[in-house]
């Protein structure tokens, strides 16, 4: 990533967001919901992307009122069984995108959980 990317980027990953684990010991047991991993983040709201295509990702007439993007540094681990906690709501990942294959940056998309 070259300096100016950095310089861009990096005053927008403002947004403290926590990776949550399910450490229940059993599937069958109730979830029980630890931190795993925190980060900072750019949080934007899919409706306001103007339903873009996201890295192949198109959403054409889908409604995407409760998807969002979260916009992060690479970080290994991540999977789509956690939930990340934002400002006091809950969100499922439903896609994690390394942006150029280059582990730099990581698009990941989720619903918000009512």
């Amino acid at each position: 990533m070259s300096k100016n990317n950095r310089k861009i980027l990096l005053p927008r990953l403002v947004h403290h967001i926590s990776f949550l684990e399910n450490t229940a010991e059993s599937e069958v047991a109730d979830p029980i919901w630890n931190e795993k991993f925190s980060c900072f983040a750019e949080v934007t709201p899919l409706s306001e992307c103007n339903y873009m295509s996201i890295e192949g990702l198109n959403f054409g007439n889908f409604i995407t009122e409760e998807y969002y993007l979260f916009r992060i540094r690479y970080m290994d681990g991540l999977n789509k069984t956690l939930q990340i906690s934002f400002a006091g709501k809950l969100y499922s990942i439903k896609r994690i995108i390394n942006i150029k294959q280059r582990s730099k940056l990581l698009n990941i998309i989720t619903h918000e959980i009512a």
